[in-house]
């Protein structure tokens, strides 16, 4: 997982094995709601699955976050494993 191009768009961090984009959301974000929408829906229709974590999170909830990045994971495998 690592920043990546995706169409016109880059992204945080993509694992294409389980089709997950995971966004860590700052400050950079702010006032960017329309742009971020319209990134996801296009990426969803790509059939990507988005996770968007907070910044202040990663900062200072590490802990929860990756706890968080690993149900999501978990999830994922169950629906691509037969």
């Amino acid at each position: 997982m690592r920043q990546k191009p995706v169409g016109n768009y880059i992204v945080d961090f993509y694992c294409s094995k389980l089709g997950l984009i995971v966004e860590v959301d700052g400050i950079t974000h702010t006032n960017k709601q329309r742009y971020d929408q319209k990134r996801d829906e296009y990426l969803e229709k790509l059939g990507l699955t988005i996770l968007h974590i907070n910044a202040y999170s990663v900062l200072n909830n590490i802990s929860g976050i990756l706890e968080l990045i690993s149900g999501k994971i978990r999830e994922l495998e169950k629906k691509t494993t037969p």
